[in-house]
């Protein structure tokens, strides 16, 4: 067995099984150890390569993916979904008035409600369910196999979720509303894409952003 570490982290190990039982001469020994160099620098390459380019698809503040993420996530969904003929939803979350959560207990209570509700999400869904958020205050969740009816009965439990959980900041607890907008792809017409299920669920979402609609309430005070 040889290791596989750079700089005394270690990555592995190789194996190196003789064809015969003679000990191994020195420069068999020494070539054993460059192959081991350089896998173990192959390696640390990769695990690089792949800790960047996650950082290109996850949010910063909130762990969840962000929008290049979720644009990458549901355009395979999407043409899976056509081609097995698979139901597909799309939900899009918006926070109401968060302008006044940053006026009135500062920008680090924004974040701080932001990664919260992040948090939420993730924890209410399916482990094949995708959380990005969309930009700004705005979330997304994308349903594998999900039709509007199934869509619809993961909200209630988002929000059951989101009701008993108390946003606390500073020993203050800060009350949050959402809204959210709902479409399914069996919605959609043969020539429509991903693009289409994205503009019909946000639409739905400041529909129901208007006045005469009812918010949804998420934290209560006390």
């Amino acid at each position: 067995f040889l290791p596989l570490s750079i700089s005394d982290n270690p990555l592995g190990m190789l194996l190196v099984s003789p064809k015969n039982r003679e000990k191994s001469s020195r420069g068999k020994k020494e070539l054993a150890a460059t192959v081991s160099h350089i896998l173990a620098m192959s390696l640390k390459n990769a695990q690089e390569y792949h800790k960047l380019k996650e950082l290109t698809v996850k949010d910063a503040l909130t762990g969840v993916f962000n929008r290049k993420g979720l644009d990458n996530f549901i355009q395979k969904e999407f043409q899976r979904a056509k081609r097995y003929d698979r139901p597909l939803a799309l939900v899009m979350i918006d926070i109401n008035n968060f302008k006044a959560v940053n006026d009135a207990f500062g920008h680090q209570a924004g974040d701080f409600v932001l990664q919260k509700l992040a948090r939420c999400l993730k924890h209410s869904v399916r482990r094949a369910d995708i959380v990005a958020r969309y930009g700004g205050d705005e979330f997304a969740i994308l349903l594998p196999d999900t039709d509007m009816a199934k869509a619809e009965m993961l909200m209630k439990r988002v929000l059951f979720r989101l009701n008993s959980h108390v946003f606390e900041w500073n020993s203050e607890s800060i009350k949050i509303e959402i809204s959210s907008g709902i479409a399914a792809s069996s919605e959609l017409t043969n020539e429509q894409s991903e693009k289409e299920l994205i503009s019909k669920a946000d639409a739905r979402l400041y529909d129901v952003k208007r006045p005469q609609h009812l918010m949804y309430p998420v934290a209560k005070e006390g």
